[in-house]
């Protein structure tokens, strides 16, 4: 259940969920930049974020997009080209609408000194039964580099099992994003989509198909966030890769056709050709279902 103090934040239509993610590549391939991502309840003017480098001069601007697929919406912004090794200080929102509180992040070192990096990964987590992960994640989580999420992440189409008769849907998404947002606004959150995220499975979406229609195909996830596919040739939040120091890091779909000749399949051949293993010589792939498994008798 959502806290009164968000439910009057969203009511007043202040930024709330903030989470960012890794954006912008130089020369070389780095991530230079970042996004700054924010959920509203109603649409606002603008899309805007203030950014600098003391908290008493936030004397950058940008602005970015708004989408909706039900009835709230969620804001991404791109930055400009970030300093390395640099603390950031940032507010989101609309003049009009409202900023959100003053959030900080670091930018990673220069990549030529980079040589390793700390990342916390995990994945099914949800709101249900996950106590000791979030514990894990709000103890370890703004001491990390990374956060990556390999799918399954707010289980918001298992509403059904704990309210069947109800629609708890988008609560349940708002609820996840919540909950994780004093790392995430911090720390880039790196997504990915596991079968969890596909569809909405509660009674009032199968008896409503428009309201089934808008949250099928991945809506909720590909609305919510906002990954580096552009930068990478990838396809929306589905599939994309980066470069985070010494790693080339290749995200895919197991929600997705990846047998020789498809689409994603072509694509992760070609993305492993463009590899600089002198630049990064570790190349990690990652996906939401696992590729090999043994069963124990």
């Amino acid at each position: 259940v959502l806290s009164a103090l968000l439910i009057a934040a969203q009511a007043a239509n202040v930024p709330t969920q903030v989470h960012i993610a890794l954006a912008g590549v130089d020369a070389l391939g780095w991530p230079n930049s970042m996004t700054i991502s924010w959920h509203t309840v109603n649409s606002t003017a603008s899309s805007t974020v203030k950014w600098g480098t003391t908290p008493t001069k936030l004397d950058n601007v940008a602005t970015g997009t708004e989408t909706t697929y039900l009835t709230a919406y969620e804001h991404h912004v791109r930055l400009g080209v970030l300093p390395a090794s640099t603390q950031v200080y940032y507010v989101c929102g609309d003049a009009t609408a409202g900023w959100s509180s003053m959030r900080t992040f670091t930018t990673a070192p220069p990549q030529a000194s980079m040589k390793s990096f700390k990342a916390l990964m995990w994945g099914d987590m949800g709101i249900f039964n996950s106590e000791g992960t979030r514990e894990v994640l709000y103890k370890m989580g703004t001491d990390m580099d990374l956060l990556w999420h390999i799918g399954d992440i707010s289980y918001a189409d298992d509403a059904f099992l704990h309210y069947p008769f109800e629609f708890k849907y988008e609560d349940i998404w708002d609820t996840y994003m919540t909950w994780v947002e004093n790392v995430t606004d911090t720390t880039p959150y790196m997504v990915l989509p596991g079968n969890h995220e596909a569809e909405c499975h509660s009674l009032p979406c199968q008896l409503d198909k428009t309201l089934d229609l808008a949250l099928g195909n991945f809506s909720a996830y590909n609305h919510r966030f906002s990954m580096p596919s552009k930068e990478s040739g990838g396809v929306m939040n589905m599939w994309y890769s980066f470069n985070y120091g010494p790693v080339h890091v290749i995200q895919m779909s197991t929600e997705h056709d990846w047998t020789q000749g498809s689409e994603q399949y072509l694509w992760i051949e070609n993305d492993l050709k463009s590899v600089n293993r002198t630049e990064t010589p570790w190349v990690i792939l990652t996906g939401h279902r696992m590729m090999y498994t043994t069963q124990l008798q």
